[in-house]
């Protein structure tokens, strides 16, 4: 029931912990959409698509990232005892960077000889790729902890010189790629250092990482392939677009993403703090935990439906004011993301479910059905369909893995509303 003194209510809202996760992760989100709308502006063509290939390389090792280290962390934080999982996790992501910083420098010889980035370039682009992942690692780690204040700060260290500099240099018209990505990968040091003293890692014996490790890696094994195929899935239907439609089209589809990526930020800021906290109400009262995840899926579902809405109805002007007149014509791109919100928001509580319960095999199924349908499916939705058979394609992957998710949870007895009304 909300306070009939609107002051006593905002300042209730403000308690909430949640409240300031969102906040963070609008700052995070938010200037990384402005700070994308810049560099398409500000760079040429081929410059802003290889940028674009650099940020898929970074969103395909965060994938990995999240698999093998922060899901697990995650769902073992309020189990295992002191501070041994933090540090754990911590190594862990440092030596999956540092493994992963070896592999793309050895690539990199390949991109440069094949003319696609030169020597400067390469180098600043895998600074770009470190800093990402182990500014995500911090945060991510310090939102678990429940450290909010501390990720925002972090974040604001980062982001917010960034988007200065980089706007500096649009308007200087001395913005380059070479430019953006000194400027990117400079701005992640100064955050970083102050998270990791923030979050304050020890060294603890092998044998202690290697027997914590061991129970993360039962569980990421599962959420690796997930992560694998989901971050192939959707990609995949995106190059399809490229390849069937053409370039504009593509450029239309991920304009919409991003815009997306945006209004949509509050369901991935909710599944960083709900995820760990589900897990340890489960310890408790596994009533606790549905009645929990009911709760915040009903709001999240809300607040989705009118985030959809304005979308739906205003998809020209919001696409004018993000991408320019020349993206009017494919603003009804935007308002078959609007429904795709819409379906990811009501596949919420059934993907908390799934992994809060850690029924990661059963998480993987569902996207082994979803990438089969995006391989056998994507021309023929490209080719009737355009640029919306894209979106119908992702929010068919959504309908389907939901379906699955239903009656796995179903015949576990594990949906929070197969339970009776009182404990």
């Amino acid at each position: 029931m909300i306070e009939k003194d609107p002051y006593k209510y905002v300042k209730t809202v403000l308690s909430k912990p949640i409240t300031w996760v969102m906040v963070d992760q609008l700052l995070v989100s938010g200037i990384n959409f402005i700070t994308t709308f810049i560099l398409a502006h500000g760079l040429p063509v081929s410059d802003f698509a290889r940028y674009s290939g650099i940020v898929l390389a970074q969103m395909f090792m965060l994938t990995m990232q999240n698999a093998l280290v922060l899901q697990p962390f995650q769902l073992f934080l309020y189990r295992l005892p002191g501070k041994s999982c933090r540090h754990t996790a911590w190594w862990a992501g440092f030596i999956f960077i540092t493994v992963g910083l070896i592999g793309m420098h050895a690539a990199r010889h390949f991109f440069e000889q094949g003319g696609i980035l030169t020597k400067t370039q390469a180098m600043y682009s895998l600074c770009c790729i470190e800093g990402y992942l182990l500014m995500d690692l911090i945060r991510r780690m310090l939102i678990a902890e429940k450290k909010i204040t501390q990720s925002i700060i972090i974040d604001a260290i980062s982001n917010i010189p960034q988007l200065i500099v980089l706007a500096y240099l649009f308007y200087a018209k001395e913005l380059t790629l070479d430019s953006g990505l000194k400027t990117i990968s400079v701005t992640y040091i100064p955050a970083v250092l102050v998270g990791i003293f923030f979050l304050q890692p020890r060294f603890q014996s092998l044998p202690t990482f290697f027997r914590i490790y061991k129970m993360f890696w039962k569980e990421s094994r599962w959420l690796t392939a997930t992560g694998l195929l989901q971050w192939s899935s959707g990609n995949y239907l995106v190059v399809a677009a490229t390849y069937y439609i053409g370039a504009q089209a593509l450029a239309a589809v991920r304009l919409g993403q991003s815009i997306l990526g945006v209004v949509g930020v509050f369901l991935q800021a909710s599944e960083n703090y709900v995820l760990p906290k589900a897990a340890q109400m489960l310890r408790v009262s596994p009533y606790m935990m549905w009645r929990y995840v009911k709760h915040y899926s009903i709001g999240l579902i809300l607040i989705s439906l009118v985030i959809s809405s304005t979308l739906f109805f205003f998809s020209k002007p919001i696409f004018f004011a993000a991408g320019g007149s020349q993206f009017v014509e494919y603003s009804s791109v935007l308002q078959w993301f609007a429904l795709l919100l819409m379906t990811i928001a009501i596949s919420y509580p059934f993907r908390i479910l799934i992994r809060v319960h850690m029924q990661n095999a059963h998480f993987l199924v569902g996207y082994i059905f979803t990438t089969l349908f995006s391989l056998l499916a994507a021309k023929w939705l490209c080719v009737s369909m355009g640029m919306a058979g894209v979106v119908i394609g992702l929010m068919f992957n959504q309908i389907v893995m939901v379906i699955y998710w239903t009656i796995i949870l179903k015949r576990k007895n594990q949906m929070a509303w197969t339970l009776p009304t009182s404990h």
